[in-house]
């Protein structure tokens, strides 16, 4: 094979991988695979001689890769801490001081399950990963120092902030009540907000739930919507209100929107999508409150008391 790269590739950025199999790096187990390096952009060619591989592409950098989990200082890009021992992450929350809980995707040999990070990126020692019996977890939401976790069969669990352990708790939903699917959860105020589909009070429609999160006594909180869909998919809560994205904040022909409530359920606005801008992501900050567009469509940022 050619060591030489087509002449149509000189436009593109490019690198060198140096991969020189040492006799110690064969005799490592197979349980302790060799560090790997790779570029942060796709490669559309390789040629190899000898021992060196190069690699053409559309990258600027090679390097070696982050783990599931990595911090990037918010005034300095090139300052990144690393983890080595951490899965494929799907949610993080601060633990209020320097670190981090993240849920952590079932892998090969491996369970979904919680992790509690320290600032360096590396598992806390005093932490003792809980067996959930997940394949994967929707959310994770810290409330009234117990961190709650919403599984994907559903579930809903309370973990000891401080040693993993999985705490009693069971939310109030009354007789024969039961949430089959739970795609939010957050904190605010020190109220344990959930948003799921399942009979609630006798009611089957997709619920918008307040609890107490030391007893999972429901907290008084009816959302009013406006005429539609009562549908709600994506959930956020911040000083006080609380926002909810679905089918039931904008017209059915629409693809829906975003609604606005108090904190007790009373609606304040609502901001409605049409198509193709669909909503895949929703945060919410002190004074505004961020939709995420699918498709690369942007960010739009709503004043959090007005909707504009």
């Amino acid at each position: 094979m050619s060591s030489r790269l087509p002449a149509g590739l000189a436009a593109v950025f490019a690198a060198l991988l140096f991969l020189t199999a040492t006799a110690s790096a064969r005799q490592l187990p197979e349980s302790t695979p060799s560090p790997i390096w790779g570029p942060n952009g796709q490669v559309r060619a390789l040629a190899r001689t000898g021992d060196t591989l190069i690699v053409g592409g559309d990258f600027t950098v090679v390097g070696p890769a982050s783990g599931g989990f990595a911090i990037a200082a918010a005034d300095d890009d090139t300052a990144v801490t690393t983890s080595s021992d951490v899965g494929t992450v799907q949610h993080v929350v601060s633990d209020d001081f320097d670190g981090w809980y993240v849920s952590q995707w079932a892998e090969l040999n491996s369970e979904a399950t919680v992790l509690h990070l320290t600032a360096d990126g590396r598992r806390h020692p005093a932490w003792t990963a809980p067996a959930l019996g997940s394949a994967s977890f929707t959310r994770i939401a810290l409330a009234g120092g117990r961190l709650f976790v919403a599984g994907a069969y559903p579930s809903l669990f309370a973990l000891d902030t401080t040693s993993g352990a999985v705490l009693p708790w069971a939310p109030a939903l009354g007789v024969g009540g039961q949430l089959r699917e739970i795609f939010g959860l957050a904190s605010d105020g020190g109220r344990l907000y959930v948003l799921g589909n399942g009979t609630v009070d006798g009611v089957s429609a997709s619920h918008l739930l307040v609890f107490d999160p030391a007893t999972g006594v429901r907290v008084p909180f009816t959302p009013q919507p406006p005429a539609g869909n009562n549908g709600y998919a994506r959930l956020a809560v911040a000083n006080g209100r609380v926002y909810a994205h679905g089918n039931a904040c904008g017209p059915q022909s629409s693809q829906g929107g975003v609604c606005a409530f108090d904190a007790t359920g009373q609606l304040l606005w609502t901001w409605a999508t049409t198509w193709p801008r669909t909503v895949s992501h929703l945060w919410a900050g002190a004074d505004r409150a961020y939709v995420l567009l699918d498709g690369g469509q942007g960010v739009v940022g709503l004043d959090a008391a007005t909707g504009t």
